[in-house]
């Protein structure tokens, strides 16, 4: 494993912390004697750990070696493992951290879960970026559910000639 960068979260206390890292230290022994590696590091656990269910500040994340922090982003954001197809997309791609943070960040499986991201680096302005996802959301069930349904019956001739009237660039 890489060396551990000492995150702590603010909503553990001195106690707690070295109890944690007791823990993280043994489960770390039994599965190398295992001949097994640890999902993630110590750091991610330490962030897992402390973390409350919302919001989830991000702002010590940009310390995190790449893999740490794709198993932050998919543990902490999404409440489970990333499988290793999606660790090699992403480690695939150059400086895919803002990728990977807005596509967590817009995804349906993270709005469901109700969590608040804050302080994330890595996306400008979050309250917009996420007023912008709910729209577009917004966007897709009007389409689906109102206007698709009613240009379904009106006459192909008459619909290209809307679209030439709404859509014609002089």
């Amino acid at each position: 494993m890489s060396e551990s960068l000492n995150i702590v979260p603010d909503s553990l206390n001195a106690h707690e912390c070295s109890v944690y890292e007791k823990v993280y230290s043994i489960s770390e022994e039994y599965m190398l004697r295992l001949r097994d590696k640890p999902l993630f590091s110590r750091d991610v656990f330490m962030l897992a750990v402390g973390h409350t269910q919302s919001p989830v500040d991000m702002a010590s994340w940009t310390k995190l070696n790449d893999y740490d922090f794709i198993f932050a982003c998919y543990f902490l954001l999404l409440a489970r493992y990333p499988s290793e197809e999606e660790v090699n997309y992403w480690l695939s791609r150059p400086a895919f951290r803002p990728a990977l943070c807005k596509s967590i960040l817009s995804s349906k499986e993270f709005l469901n879960r109700g969590i608040q991201a804050i302080n994330c680096p890595y996306v400008d302005s979050l309250f917009q970026f996420r007023i912008r996802c709910f729209l577009a959301q917004v966007w897709t069930y009007v389409y689906r559910y109102a206007v698709y349904p009613i240009t379904r019956w009106i006459p192909a001739g008459f619909k290209r000639k809307l679209k030439k009237l709404l859509f014609h660039r002089s």
